[in-house]
């Protein structure tokens, strides 16, 4: 017996006065089998003189009875049991019961002896050697043996003393949780995906005609291309030709004149010498004379070299809408603010507003401060400094990709270009103002602007060498795709060519394809802000995503290039975005509205 089992033996001898021990059994024989066969008698008989035999012979145990008196009480030992503690594995007697229950420091589960082997096998402790696990811990979900239970560890947790109870009662919650929630959800989600799987598959169906309707306009324009460059081999063929035949009749006509006066002259020979010397007269001076010919250059075909690249960004991409997912890859319905890191912080050495920023080369930011636009490093350190042509104020800037610099000058309603040091007006508007500038991925540019008596608003594409190439200010049904009044327009080309276009006036990002045609407006997200969009400025990545600073909530709103909100970045509050635009290595350069200053971000 353990010394905590003793402890308890004596406490339970002090509080309970020793009662007057009970013969259970007064007649030892009782417990031995003295019936003996006739065989036995007379073998006894005849053996009775050996005593050393007869005393050594062992006795038998009574079949029944005997057990009771093998095992007794391990408090008292002198009672038989009639019941086991299994914690304490203890062998009680019914007097000793209580005394070993009444030292409730420990937990007991006493049960009649019979069925002590008909107990739960529990298992092992794993922080107390050898001892069984015989309850359950619903707070924490562990089995624990009793020397766990007192502990500090689950103190005031709630413990059940019954290990099997415990973990049935838990599977009964786990079974009702899965039949009423995870299975629903999962029946759903299955039900969900064979919906999804459909869309996808008429999606792709669209995809593919899409491709295809497009290549087919793309071949149609091709061979109208080949049938013109045809056309005008027959017509230089013709003129070609019909000079030819031209100065054919003009030798023709001489030819025939001189062999009439061979003919003449021929004739002239069989006359007298007389004659001949009276009326000859040499007129080979004027065969003389030869006829001037006009030689035409042969037309010649000299094809562009095809640069595989080249035609794929001019046919288009394929591209995927970018969503936010978990871990395990399930997309993410609730989107929240990503928290960016700011890697530096570029000082401007000006106060206030900078209306306008643009990346030059990855390593250089172009800003605007009303009539000056200055060039800084990564560092803050001024490289140079420009006052406009007109001596207004500028309205935006962009850089080519041959590294000039562009500006919109509103007042003198011009798009001007700086190479190296000079500046030349490039284009000259009439009867409208220029709001925004960005230049595209085939180095033209696009221009946003509004007409001067503030009643339409219009995009104009321009090629590298400034000509119009396309005017977007319609949708299909006639109605205007921006608002009229506002001057405060921003415009930036996606990766996949469209137009994006980030409007003041209607609080909303306007997007059309290359060709103009109206794609999606987007207002806002509803789920996410309390105040309406207020969009003051726009740009694009190489992840076709689009990017516009949002003043009201101070944020910078994330778009896929079909118009699905994805996610937003949250700025200094106390600096709300007002300007901004990204590197090729898909960095952002934030201008503040009260600072100046301008923040380096990355979000990838």
């Amino acid at each position: 017996m353990s010394d905590s089992e003793n402890s308890d033996s004596e406490t339970a001898e002090e509080q309970y006065p020793e009662e007057e021990e009970e013969e259970l059994y007064p007649d030892e024989d009782d417990f031995w089998d003295v019936s003996e066969s006739d065989e036995e008698k007379d073998e006894s008989s005849s053996d009775s003189d050996n005593k050393d035999s007869a005393s050594t012979k062992p006795k038998e145990l009574h079949p029944t009875r005997s057990a009771q008196y093998a095992i007794l009480c391990n408090l008292c030992s002198r009672s038989s049991v009639t019941s086991y503690c299994i914690p304490c594995c203890v062998s009680l007697c019914s007097n000793c019961v209580d005394k070993h229950t009444y030292n409730s420091s420990k937990p007991h589960k006493v049960v009649p002896y019979l069925e002590k082997n008909d107990a739960t096998k529990y298992p092992e402790c794993k922080e107390h050697a050898k001892k069984e696990c015989q309850f359950y811990c619903e707070d924490c979900d562990i089995p624990l043996c009793h020397t766990c239970v007192p502990s500090d560890k689950h103190r005031g947790h709630k413990i059940s003393d019954d290990l099997g109870k415990g973990k049935r009662e838990k599977v009964k919650k786990d079974l009702k949780e899965l039949k009423e929630k995870i299975y629903p959800f999962y029946q759903k989600l299955a039900l969900d995906l064979q919906g999804e799987k459909t869309a996808v598959k008429k999606h792709y169906e669209r995809l593919d005609a899409a491709v295809s309707k497009y290549g087919d306009k793309l071949l149609k324009k091709m061979k109208a291309v080949v049938e013109k460059e045809k056309s005008c081999i027959i017509e230089g063929k013709s003129k070609h030709i019909s000079t030819l035949e031209k100065q054919e009749i003009s030798i023709a006509k001489k030819m025939s004149k001189l062999e009439r006066r061979i003919l003449e002259l021929n004739q002239m020979l069989d006359t007298s010498n007389e004659f001949i010397a009276s009326e000859y007269e040499s007129k080979n001076s004027k065969f003389n004379r030869m006829p001037s010919r006009k030689i035409i250059p042969l037309l010649k075909f000299v094809p562009n070299m095809i640069n595989e690249n080249d035609l794929h960004q001019n046919f288009g991409f394929l591209t995927f809408s970018a969503v936010t997912q978990d871990k395990d890859g399930f997309i993410m319905t609730n989107p929240s603010a990503h928290k960016p890191e700011i890697i530096k912080t570029i000082a401007t050495g000006k106060k206030g507003c900078l209306s306008s920023v643009e990346c030059c080369s990855n390593s250089e930011v172009w800003t605007t401060w009303g009539k000056i636009m200055k060039l800084h490093n990564l560092n803050g350190e001024l490289l140079k400094s420009i006052k406009t042509k007109s001596g207004y104020n500028v309205g935006d800037i962009t850089t080519t990709k041959k590294g000039y610099l562009v500006y919109s000058d509103p007042d003198s309603k011009t798009i001007n270009r700086m190479k190296k040091k000079t500046i030349k007006e490039v284009i000259t508007l009439h009867g409208w103002t220029p709001c925004s500038v960005c230049s595209t991925s085939l180095d033209g540019l696009l221009v946003i602007m509004t007409s001067n008596d503030k009643k339409q608003s219009k995009v104009i594409r321009y090629t590298d060498s400034f000509e119009e190439s396309l005017t977007a200010q319609f949708d299909d049904n006639d109605v205007p795709l921006y608002s009229k009044s506002s001057n405060t327009k921003y415009v930036s080309e996606n990766k996949n060519l469209d137009i994006c276009v980030a409007d003041m006036g209607s609080r909303s990002v306007v997007v059309v394809n290359q060709t103009g045609c109206l794609r999606f407006r987007y207002t806002g997200s509803p789920a996410a802000f309390k105040t309406s969009l207020k969009p003051d400025g726009i740009a694009t990545d190489s992840h076709s995503q689009i990017l516009t600073a949002d003043s009201h909530n101070k944020r910078i709103h994330f778009l896929d290039q079909d118009g699905h909100f994805l996610r937003y970045l949250a700025v200094d509050k106390s600096d709300c975005p007002f300007s901004f635009c990204v590197d090729t290595n898909n960095t952002l350069f934030v201008a503040g509205k009260k600072s100046g200053e301008i923040k380096m971000i990355t979000y990838t």
